[in-house]
């Protein structure tokens, strides 16, 4: 379930990598008549950045659509004569989405609603229209990123269960690209940053407001999520992971104060992963981090601090490389528990599936 943005041009192919999966910068300008149903091998020309829900119905933001799944295909819900920034978000029963006009050259985005079979635009948001803005999902509140003055800076907005958005009072000089919230202390985590320099940032706060951390990472963060094992109360991990793209995996209790627990090996070209988006899954019994990388996708066993590439999650027969090289040589960028033993991963070739430890096109 999560978050990204459409600017300009350039804009576009430089943001694809704070908080996009399309690897290439292609896909993103494909677009469809509304309502079409695509398989999953038509969906990998599109730029799948998000997956969220409404109840038990899944929905993807890619390219410039909202799709809903229906099992062996994908129909695109989008409203009629609207774009969407694929970055979207849901509370599990409306979807939040900044769209635009098809034939806006501006792409002036305002932000709507979705019940599961209307489009409404949010009517009298705290702000104006903006070519920059996106939605970040969480398990509490979703956030919105929107900048004012054509990405010189980014101003924060929560929406509440209510569909109420109300200013946070938070401007940074950089994008957020990705947040996370710890239900059992009430502490939310948004990360972000400039993708190609050392300078990123990381706030927590209870949603209304937010502090800077004291401690930071060392290089351009992926994503940013949230864990705790509901098997024991108090559980025996209630856990902040955060990602950066020089390979390491981070942790904190409270946002503020992080250290590095892992870093990944090397990806099938022998070199530092790039790391993105993470998901918690569970296979037989066994609770697994994932974590979506430029090669790919890595694990680690949540008993554990070790990042693999994947073997828990993995038919233990299956070489990833040689059976399926163009997973293996994409983006994975996003994820999607459907079960115990299934999945969805976001990539830059389409939506990919992984069934109990077998991975296929969706």
């Amino acid at each position: 379930m999560r978050k990204y943005l459409l600017y300009t041009i350039l804009s576009i192919f430089i943001l694809s990598f704070f908080v996009g999966c399309n690897a290439d910068g292609v896909g993103i300008f494909y677009t469809l008549s509304k309502e079409e149903e695509l398989s999953g091998s038509d969906l990998q020309g599109l730029y799948i950045r998000s997956f969220v829900n409404i109840g038990s119905d899944v929905f993807c933001g890619a390219g410039p659509s909202v799709w809903k799944d229906n099992g062996s295909s994908w129909k695109n819900v989008s409203k009629s004569g609207y774009n969407s920034d694929p970055a979207i978000a849901s509370d599990g029963t409306t979807i939040y989405a900044a769209l635009y006009e098809e034939d806006d050259t501006d792409q002036e985005k305002t932000i709507w609603s979705y019940d599961g079979s209307s489009w409404t635009e949010v009517p009298s948001p705290p702000f104006a229209s903006s070519t920059s803005m996106w939605l970040l999902d969480t398990s509490g509140l979703d956030f919105i990123v929107r900048s004012p003055d054509g990405n010189d800076s980014y101003d924060i907005y929560s929406i509440n269960a209510s569909g109420t958005i109300s200013s946070i009072l938070l401007t940074t000089a950089y994008p957020i690209t990705d947040a996370a919230y710890d239900d059992l202390n009430d502490i939310y985590v948004l990360v972000g940053g400039p993708y190609y320099n050392d300078n990123p940032i990381i706030y927590h706060g209870d949603g209304t407001s937010f502090t800077a951390a004291t401690s930071t990472v060392s290089d351009p963060i992926g994503g940013v999520i949230y864990y705790k094992d509901d098997d024991s109360i108090p559980p025996d991990r209630s856990t902040f992971y955060l990602t950066t793209k020089d390979g390491n995996l981070w942790s904190s209790t409270d946002g503020d104060t992080w250290d590095v627990v892992d870093e990944a090996p090397d990806n099938y070209s022998d070199d530092t992963p790039l790391l993105f988006d993470m998901g918690v899954v569970t296979f037989d019994s066994t609770a697994y981090l994932v974590i979506g990388s430029d090669e790919g996708y890595y694990e680690m066993d949540l008993s554990g601090t070790s990042i693999s590439r994947p073997e828990g999650t993995i038919d233990s027969d299956t070489d990833i490389e040689a059976s399926y090289s163009t997973f293996a040589d994409g983006y994975v960028r996003c994820f999607y528990t459907v079960e115990d033993n299934h999945f969805l991963m976001g990539t830059a070739t389409g939506v990919w599936e992984n069934d109990n430890g077998d991975l296929d096109q969706k």
